[in-house]
């Protein structure tokens, strides 16, 4: 991913190094998986290569904390992304009476919990798509600033 990304900002292996501060052989390491990258130089390369979604794949599949509570990235185009958005949405928002007159006394009875599982499993999805939607829109705003 990081070889990738640098590759396609047309930048060379030492010209990227100079600009993340790190050694040409220590990026080396990083691109060919020899090393595990820390996370504030896969910050500092999301912003050089325009790259928004390089610190939610590294969550995704390098860090433990990340691979256990992170969404998965996932590859779409932005009118898809909107559109998931929009439905995931309505899911919840049609169901929000429900979480109110379930959640009103403060507590989940059993004749409710079959309920209030859908209702979460709808907002887990909303949340899912918000974080697709973000990085779509930040994905847009980096080219545009690399676009200048």
């Amino acid at each position: 991913m990081y070889e990738q990304a640098r590759i396609q900002c047309q930048l060379s292996r030492e010209h990227a190094a100079h600009m993340l501060h790190i050694g040409s052989r220590t990026l080396f390491g990083y691109e060919k998986g020899q090393v595990t990258v820390p996370p504030e130089v896969v910050l500092a390369m999301a912003d050089l290569y325009g790259r928004p979604d390089m610190p939610a794949r590294y969550c995704e599949n390098e860090c433990p904390i990340g691979q256990r509570y992170a969404h998965k990235v996932v590859d779409t185009n932005f009118p898809l992304s909107v559109l998931e958005f929009l439905k995931r949405f309505n899911d919840v928002k049609d169901k929000i009476d429900s979480l109110i007159r379930i959640s009103a006394d403060g507590n989940i009875q059993a004749s409710e919990l079959e309920e209030f599982t859908d209702i979460y499993t709808d907002m887990s999805e909303l949340e899912e798509s918000i974080a697709i939607f973000k990085l779509q829109v930040m994905g847009i705003k980096a080219k545009r600033a690399v676009a200048g």
